[in-house]
C-alpha cells in the first residue's frame, strides 16, 4: 500500500522498492522507517491483463524533502543539511544579492570505467551549489557533503570519494556539513 499524503491509500499490485530498503530478513524499526519519510513515489500504471482494469502495477519510493518540496535526500541528516542550505541560500539573496542553485544529483557524476578496469563505487555529491548566473553543466561552486557517521571505515570511504569528486567537477571546493562531533558540541556549530 502507498499511503498518500491525502486521499484514500493505494493497493499495489507487484512490488514497492523503497531506496535504502534492507534484506527482506532485515525488519527497521519504526523510528528508521520515520527517519526516511516522507517519500516520492513512482509508479508503473497500466492493465496487469489485455481487458483488466488500470491499477499500480509496481512502485518506487525515495525520501524527500518534505509533502511539499520534492527534492530527494538519502537520509533524514541530508534533509537537515538541505534545510540548512536553504537557510543559508535565503540569507545570502537577501543579504548580500548573493543567489545560488542548490542541485541534488541523483546519478554517476564519476570518470567513465574502462572494460577491464576494476568496478568503483558511484560518484554521487550529496549537494551541488551553482551561482544562480552560470550554467549547470559547468563546474559547481561549491560541493556539500553530509557526514552522518564517525567510524572510521566510512570516513576513509568518503575521503577517497570526495578525491574524485573534485576531480570530476574540475577542484571544486567541498565543505562538510558533520553530524558527529565532540561531546557537549552543537549541531548548529559544526
Amino acid at each position: 500500500m502507498i499511503e498518500p499524503t491525502r486521499g484514500d491509500p493505494l493497493q499495489v499490485r507487484g512490488r514497492i522498492a523503497a531506496f535504502g530498503e534492507r534484506p527482506a530478513e532485515v525488519r527497521d524499526g519504526d523510528a528508521e522507517r520515520a527517519a526516511r519519510a516522507p517519500y516520492l513515489a513512482a509508479c508503473v500504471v497500466g492493465a496487469a491483463e489485455p481487458d483488466g482494469p488500470i491499477e499500480l502495477l509496481s512502485a518506487y519510493a525515495h525520501p524527500c524533502a518534505s509533502p511539499w518540496h520534492l527534492m530527494l535526500v538519502d537520509s533524514g541528516q541530508e534533509r537537515r543539511t538541505l534545510d540548512q542550505l536553504r537557510r543559508v541560500q535565503t540569507w545570502l539573496a537577501d543579504h548580500r544579492g548573493v543567489r545560488f542553485v542548490i542541485e541534488k544529483p541523483v546519478f554517476d557524476r564519476g570518470p567513465s570505467v574502462e572494460d577491464d578496469a576494476p568496478a568503483r563505487p558511484p560518484c554521487i555529491p550529496d549537494f551541488l551549489l551553482h551561482a544562480d548566473d552560470r550554467d549547470l553543466q559547468q563546474a559547481p561552486l561549491l560541493i556539500v557533503e553530509t557526514m552522518g557517521y564517525p567510524d572510521e571505515g566510512y570516513r576513509r570511504r568518503k575521503e577517497r570519494m570526495h578525491r574524485m569528486m573534485r576531480s570530476v567537477c574540475e577542484d571544486t571546493p567541498l565543505v562538510l556539513h558533520e553530524f558527529s562531533g565532540g561531546p557537549g558540541e552543537a549541531q548548529a556549530a559544526r
